[in-house]
């Protein structure tokens, strides 16, 4: 076709057969026709030779062809004509070339890999359907005289060439390859044969050989096999040939493989590798052996295999010999395998595109090996595959409208899925459980959200989703019951605790609206916020109401707690509390954390409690607690009670025998475990320094020694042992030197008499004389002790005089600065004693006889009350500083407080003054501290007579002495231990002071007497302080202030005077002493006034009405007389002690 003017590509068209179709030529841009009518034989070798094809097969390398595209670059170098006219023999013409072949990849030229030539290109031939018959022919076509095996043992090349031609099945008498049944065409090619490197694979039997023999033997891998080569000539050895590879002849057994000199072949255990051509040759002859591995699975091919469902796998079987085996797939259930989803591939494996949950079940897997002309081995692996399903889930049980309250059932129900899902479910990605089922017998608000079930197995997992909205009627609060708030608090309370969607609210006081917000809130509550309130709730989805109380409440407060109190053993004592609060408070006691002893006796009054104590012992020792209880709240305050036995002292001898001088003095005084201070003292004063004092405390006993006495040792001598609450116990022994007797000393004592009566005479007529002319100081002519009958109850005496008695030279009186009931007190020096220098200025209380033999009683009295009290160390009590009781007249002699006395006091700081007050302070304005103070001082030493047991039963502001720096001290005693008679208020005037006087005094209840009487009288002190000297009851008279104040009257407040202040007045004005507050609880309270300085409060000063209390005559009116019942009562009882068992 190169005559031609252009060169013409062509081109072979066919369909199955790559080597029968029709050849067209391009010509004008399109594929033509060839016209046929001339079509000859030499037509179709040019044609082909064109192609690539040759006559006789062979491959011309000058005609090499290659497609690009859909067009040829190949035309033929011979003359043709292109036919202008064709007429009706223009039918497709086919023609048929024989298709090249050779064997390639190997190191032999008769063996090796089968390749074929296919559209310009050498492809191999897929080993699906490869057996000898095709070998046979490949070898024929070649030139071989006969075909050896389907295999050649030696390794093959791979180069990666295509595969163009499969399922190849010659009957193994055809002359050429184009004459069997195969698929041609790259896209016809299985696509398990893509995978496979080797290809079909052919061995001839090689030309020019003399081949002897030819067998077939069949090994199994790990076998143990011989080959005997038949060849045998004494002079010339065999030697072996194992695919193309020389053998060496050797006898050791080491060799896996190894050849003898006689011809035998060992292979121990075999390999897959030892299939192949075994040559045996001699000379120019060959014995040919073609060892067969026989086909095995390999380990990989599981009996069961899993896979997922809708997704692809790959059911694994594998299997190895020599030749492969071939491996082809079927399912029991006698169903075929769809070739769109099952696809073998290259390793035996069956690959799956879309697994679908009917595959579970039994795989066949086959293996097929060909074993020369004459054997097949197959063998079947059943595999079973089990589908495994991803689960799939949905969710039901959940209504469009959820209801807070409503039970809900969330179910996870499993649409698919195998095996058995395990269901997990989660909130907002929050484990919940693992079940089928989330149920909520009760949903809530916070329930609320998205919910996930997720359901997982092996196959992997699936979830689900649901939005669950919860709708939430009104709920109002659950603490909306009746209610108590603190007063003055804040009390804020929601209506409702939750609903969805938006509430109205609406709150009510008594039926009155209050507001719509939710928070009802009430700041600084007052006790008008009480009533009783409602709110209620609404919304879309319900309505909810609730109605409470609201009390407004204080919560107790012990406003005066109970204080810690000392007691000598034997004595009483009372605790007091006081509380307030809203509601008022209830108060309880309780002894040392459990009940109070039967023995104690607890009276309530009000907003009061008090303890009464009689004949306090050891066991009632321990914690007093009160306790106020309301509704509010509890409060609660302890004090302690101690308890101390009494000290005791006596003195052995009692009567000592009288001593000459130079004789020793020896005096023991033994005391009680109680005591922890012994003392001794020579008529009042310190004992001369010779004397040794040897005090053993927990011996009990006080050594006192004097050696060599002189006559001034003569004297009253006192041992005094005090305990720690100060309780005095005093022995007293006297003691009497006498001189050594002289004719001199006798003279002495004679005119020394004589002289002495002289003397009394001229004294009796100067002190008559100063009598007449008015100026008397005093006199003292008879020296008388007091009777037993006129003692009060105090310890004995142990002789007739002690270290108080003051000698009456002493004393020199100088001015009157006050007048008594029972006498007059004067100022007055007070010499040192025995001569000694020094003079000290001191109080002097001196009875007048006009007083009568009463007021020298009550005089004398007061002097042994000055003694029981003894060197006193509290500041808030006048000093008691000796007497005079051996003359006639007593007197009391105490320190001197120049300021005068506190009533007085209180009037001339407002511009008034009265008769009494001959003070010598100066007057000041004075202010609520300094009244706060006067106060506080004043209980602080009724405080001190109180634990000495002593009833003042005169305290007044008139019986309240100032020292020099205006401190507060209590005076006058007599009253302690008088018999009274109505008469004027004025003590001064000798009569009882009924407007300072408890009740219970004036009705004559003396069982009833104790310090609390005295508290009453405090009370008035407070008024007197507070109104600056006001007079109690002003205007009234005696009689009258007896009748009101016993049905119980009392006082009103002053305008300037606080509440609070007046509060405590009014509670020592109680008509029940056991409801008044003891003196430690005034003291206390005053003095938190000071400390807190709270005092400012206290009184208005400003607003003080002078005119009010202008009037300080405080005469009063003539008595008016008690009634019948009074004066029968105060007649027929006498007080008989001053000391009470009450305190």
């Amino acid at each position: 076709m190169s005559s031609c003017q252009e060169e013409f590509p062509l081109r072979f068209e066919t369909e199955k057969n790559p080597s029968v179709g029709t050849m067209k030529i391009f010509s004008n841009s399109s594929w033509q026709k060839l016209c046929t009518s001339q079509w000859d034989e030499a037509d179709e070798n040019s044609t082909c030779m064109a192609m690539g094809y040759y006559d006789n097969g062979v491959f011309a390398n000058y005609t090499w062809y290659a497609e690009r595209g859909n067009a040829s670059e190949m035309s033929t170098d011979y003359n043709c004509t292109i036919p202008t006219r064709c007429q009706n023999n223009l039918e497709n013409k086919q023609q048929i070339c024989k298709v090249p072949v050779r064997l390639n990849g190997a190191n032999v030229e008769y063996g090796g890999r089968v390749e074929v030539f296919y559209k310009g290109k050498w492809a191999k031939i897929c080993r699906n359907k490869w057996d000898f018959n095709d070998v046979k022919v490949i070898c024929r076509q070649l030139g071989f005289e006969e075909a050896l095996a389907e295999f050649i043992g030696s390794d093959i090349k791979a180069e990666g060439i295509p595969f163009a031609m499969s399922d190849v099945s010659c009957a193994g008498e055809e002359f050429e390859l184009a004459s069997c049944d195969r698929i041609d065409g790259k896209l016809n090619i299985p696509p398990q044969c893509q995978a496979d490197d080797k290809g079909s694979q052919a061995l001839c039997q090689p030309k020019n050989q003399k081949v002897l023999k030819r067998d077939e033997l069949y090994f199994d891998i790990g076998s143990k096999e011989k080959l005997h080569c038949s060849i045998h000539n004494k002079t010339n050895h065999a030697r072996w040939v194992i695919n193309r590879r020389k053998l060496e002849i050797t006898n050791s057994t080491s060799e896996r493989i190894r050849a003898e000199d006689n011809g035998d072949l060992f292979i121990d255990d075999v390999q897959l590798s030892d299939g192949g051509i075994y040559e045996c040759q001699r000379l120019e002859y060959v014995q040919y052996y073609i060892v067969y591995i026989n086909a095995r699975f390999t380990e990989k091919t599981l009996d069961q295999q899993t896979f997922i469902a809708y997704t692809s796998g790959v059911i694994g079987c594998s299997a190895d010999g020599a030749p492969s085996p071939q491996i082809s797939w079927s399912k029991k259930g006698g169903k075929s395998l769809d070739p769109k989803r099952f696809t073998p591939v290259s390793n035996g494996s069956l690959r799956i595109g879309f697994v679908k949950p009917e595959d579970n079940g039994t795989f066949t897997c086959t293996m097929k090996q060909t074993k020369g002309p004459q054997r097949v081995t197959s063998k079947d692996k059943n595999i079973l595959v089990s589908v495994i399903i991803r689960p799939k889930v949905d969710i039901s049980g959940a209504s469009n409208l959820i209801i807070e309250g409503n039970s809900v059932n969330l179910m996870c129900k499993v649409v698919e899925g195998r095996p058995e899902p395990q269901i997990t479910w989660f909130k907002n990605n929050t484990l919940q459980g693992k079940s089928l089922s989330l149920f909520f017998s009760e949903i809530k608000k916070e329930d609320e959200g998205r919910y996930t079930c997720k359901a997982e197995n092996a196959a992997g997992f699936s979830t689900k989703d649901i939005d669950i909205s919860v709708k939430v009627p009104p709920r109002v609060t659950d603490e909306l019951r009746n209610l108590t708030i603190a007063f003055n608090s804040t009390f804020i309370k929601e209506c409702y605790l939750r609903g969805d969607p938006q509430v109205s609210v609406n709150w009510t006081k008594d039926g009155v609206p209050l507001n719509k917000t939710n928070t009802l809130v009430i700041r600084r509550a007052t006790f008008k916020d009480k009533g009783y309130y409602e709110c209620t709730a609404e919304n879309d989805y319900g309505k909810a109401n609730s109605s409470f109380w609201i009390d407004v409440t204080v919560s107790p407060q012990i406003i005066e707690p109970p204080i810690n109190q000392s007691v000598t053993d034997g004595n009483s004592v009372n605790f007091s509390c006081r509380a307030s609060g809203v509601p008022t408070p209830t108060l309880v006691w309780v002894f040392n954390n459990a009940d109070l002893p039967s023995d104690i006796n607890q009276f309530n009054h009000e907003v009061e409690s008090f303890l009464k104590l009689l004949s306090v012992t050891k066991g009632m020792e321990g914690t007093y607690k009160c306790k106020a209880k309301n509704k509010a709240n509890t409060s609660i305050s302890s004090a302690t009670l101690r308890v101390y036995g009494k000290a005791s002292a006596q003195i052995v001898p009692d009567q000592y025998p009288a001593l000459t001088a130079g004789d020793n003095l020896t005096l023991t005084c033994n005391v009680n475990e109680e005591t922890i201070n012994v003392t001794w003292k020579k008529k009042g004063d310190s004992p001369p320094e010779r004397a040794k004092i040897d005090t053993r405390l927990n011996a009990g006993k006080s050594t006192f020694v004097i050696t060599e006495v002189v006559k001034e040792d003569s004297g009253v001598y006192s041992c005094e042992a005090r305990n720690k609450l100060g309780f005095l116990a005093r022995s007293f022994v006297k003691i009497n030197v006498k001189a050594m007797q002289s004719f001199n000393t006798l003279w002495y004592y004679i005119g020394g008499s004589v002289a002495a009566a002289i003397v009394i005479s001229l004294i009796a007529w100067y002190f008559c004389k100063r009598r007449r002319t008015g100026d008397v100081h005093f006199s003292l002519l008879f020296q008388i002790s007091l009777s037993e009958k006129q003692a009060i109850q105090m310890e004995p005496l142990n002789a007739e005089v002690d270290e108080w008695e003051v000698a009456v030279n002493r004393v020199l009186l100088q001015d009157v600065i006050g007048r008594g009931a029972f006498g007059a007190v004067w100022r007055a020096l007070l010499s040192s004693p025995n001569g000694q220098p020094g003079n000290r200025t001191v109080a002097a209380k001196c009875f007048t006889p006009t007083a009568g033999e009463e007021g020298r009683k009550c005089l004398m009295r007061e002097i042994e009350l000055g003694k029981l009290i003894g060197e006193n160390v509290s500041p808030n009590i006048v000093k008691f500083m000796g007497c005079v009781t051996t003359e006639i007249h007593p007197i009391l002699i105490m320190e001197y407080l120049p300021c005068g006395d506190l009533l007085g006091y209180l009037r001339k700081c407002r511009g008034v003054r009265d008769r009494y007050y001959l003070g010598e302070g100066r007057a000041q304005d004075l202010n609520n501290y300094d009244l706060v103070l006067f106060a506080k001082q004043i209980a602080a030493g009724m405080v001190f007579l109180g634990t000495r047991g002593i009833i003042h039963r005169d305290l007044a502001a008139r019986n309240i002495l100032l020292d020099n720096n205006y401190v507060c001290k209590v005076t006058d005693f007599g009253m302690a231990y008088q018999s009274f008679k109505y008469g004027h208020g004025n003590a001064k005037k000798g009569c009882l002071p009924i407007k300072w006087t408890a009740p219970e005094i004036l009705l004559g209840e003396l069982a009833g007497l104790s310090t609390l009487s005295d508290v009453w009288s405090y009370g008035i002190v407070l008024y007197e302080i507070v109104t600056l000297g006001g007079i109690p009851y002003d205007g009234w008279s005696e009689g009258m202030v007896v009748a009101e104040v016993t049905k119980g009257y009392q006082m009103p407040k002053p305008d300037h005077v606080d509440k609070k202040l007046y509060d405590i007045m009014k509670r020592c004005w109680n008509r029940n002493p056991d409801f008044r507050p003891p003196f430690e609880n005034l003291r206390q309270r005053m003095d938190t006034y000071i400390r807190e300085e709270t005092y400012l409060e206290l009184l208005d000063m400003g607003a003080y009405d002078k005119a009010k209390y202008s009037r300080v005559e405080d005469l009063g009116d003539e008595d008016a007389g008690p009634s019948e019942e009074v004066a029968k009562k105060t007649s027929a009882k006498r007080l008989g002690k001053w000391a009470s068992d009450r305190r």
